[in-house]
């Protein structure tokens, strides 16, 4: 029942939606959804997170600290790796499969009565029926404060329908270009549009064009902007295989010795913008407390996000599939205390793979191809090996992902290294195959 009455609208209308956001995308039906079911989030402080790399981090962080600041924290993110439940949770933790299937069985008469008004190429988005089922789970669980992570999008997302108080925006990358618009300031200028007039915009250090599109809008809504590395400011990076460490400061606070539980140097600036947030959040009623800012920073988890899954042998996984989060990865892999180091790559696009392929090429021994069936993406194996080839000789390919999983298993030593990069499907069987948790964040 929940997976037709979350996508069957999207799917009966795919066929249909070819072009951008702009002309497929109707976020107005989720709000006459909302409407018929009489919910809102306006009843409490509020944050959506855009952007293109960053946003789950940024939110699972702002989350934490919240919560163990003594919130009661709705959080909405996306996609889910393992169950759907990820998608919604209280306090870090997702909803049962019964409180789902009761808030679905509350909705559905008022999602198929609107579905049945409209046909194709309209369509009511998932999105849409995700923020219906949350604030109705929200509103049993009593819950402070909402934290909503947005789709690859901003002004065609369902999510801008909440009117954040603030709105974060993460690094911004030329992604997804194709639904949402040709050129890096369309792209900019979709999402930076999640705001809405006067409510605060906070943004981690992003590209001068970027930065551009980002002032402009707020000056057209009369939004103050805060931004990290300017309002917040790093200082004394360093990291470890258990922690990230740096001091923020900025006029009138400083927190040094900041201890983050999720690895990467670059998690630095999500953190900040998630410390920012909470800072604000407290002139429209939440509780943000200095303790809440250290213990809510070193308890998150994020599974799947560059992460150890194993010890003996050692066992990275992360979701990098383009060169930018290559790079940024492989200074975690330089620290695994390994003699060789295997990586298992998931990429489905010969061009991805073989940028991937060049930055991991000084650090990694062997390489094993795979790919995950779950999606409907297409695999050229012959395209895939040749890219991979011009950086590694003689690559592995094993088409099914438990077999490749079952490989390593069965050849890696205890002194060796492994690295697993892939599509968020093949993090999801990962975290399958390797029993991690996907449902409790802290």
């Amino acid at each position: 029942m929940l997976s037709e009455l979350v996508y069957g609208s999207y799917l009966s209308a795919k066929k249909y939606l070819t072009g951008y956001d702009a002309d497929t995308r109707t976020i107005s039906l989720t709000q006459t959804l909302l409407k018929e079911l009489s919910v809102s989030f306006e009843q409490w402080p509020r944050v959506t997170v855009t952007g293109s790399k960053g946003k789950g981090s940024t939110a699972v962080f702002l989350a934490s600290i919240l919560s163990a600041s003594g919130e009661k924290v709705g959080l909405i993110t996306s996609p889910h790796l393992r169950r759907f439940n990820e998608r919604i949770r209280i306090d870090g933790t997702c909803v049962s499969d019964e409180e789902l299937e009761e808030a679905a069985r509350d909705i559905a008469p008022a999602v198929r009565s609107l579905i049945a008004t409209i046909h194709p190429p309209k369509y009511l988005g998932p999105g849409g029926i995700v923020l219906a089922l949350a604030a109705k789970l929200f509103i049993k669980h009593n819950v402070t404060s909402v934290i909503v992570e947005a789709g690859r999008g901003g002004e065609y997302d369902e999510s801008r329908l909440i009117e954040a108080n603030i709105s974060i925006i993460t690094p911004i990358m030329l992604k997804h270009a194709a639904r949402i618009g040709p050129h890096l300031t369309d792209i900019a200028r979709t999402k930076v549009r999640i705001t809405h007039p006067q409510n605060v915009i906070i943004t981690a250090p992003q590209k001068l064009a970027v930065q551009k599109v980002i002032t402009s809008v707020a000056r057209e809504f009369s939004s103050p902007v805060l931004q990290v590395g300017k309002t917040i400011r790093i200082m004394h990076k360093r990291q470890t295989l258990d922690a990230t460490y740096a001091d923020f400061f900025g006029e009138g606070f400083t927190y040094n010795n900041l201890s983050l539980s999720l690895l990467g140097s670059y998690q630095t600036e999500n953190a900040a913008a998630a410390v920012l947030a909470g800072r604000i959040l407290t002139q429209f009623g939440a509780t943000c407390t200095k303790e809440g800012i250290y213990q809510g920073l070193r308890q998150v988890r994020w599974p799947g996000r560059c992460q150890l899954v194993q010890k003996i042998p050692w066992v990275l996984l992360d979701g990098a599939i383009n060169k930018m989060s290559a790079t940024e990865i492989i200074q975690i892999i330089k620290k695994l205390p390994a003699k060789r180091i295997t990586a298992v790559l998931a990429i489905h696009r010969a061009q991805d793979l073989a940028s991937v392929c060049s930055i991991l090429a000084n650090v990694v021994d062997n390489i094993i191809l795979t790919e995950v069936h779950t999606t409907s993406l297409e695999w050229d194996k012959t395209d895939l090996i040749k890219s991979t080839s011009k950086y590694f000789k003689n690559p592995l390919y094993i088409s099914d992902v438990n077999d490749a999983f079952n490989y390593i298993k069965n050849t890696i030593k205890k002194d060796d290294g492994v690295v697993l990069l892939g599509h968020q499907s093949f993090v999801g069987e990962a975290l399958s195959y390797w029993n991690i948790d996907s449902c409790r964040l802290w």
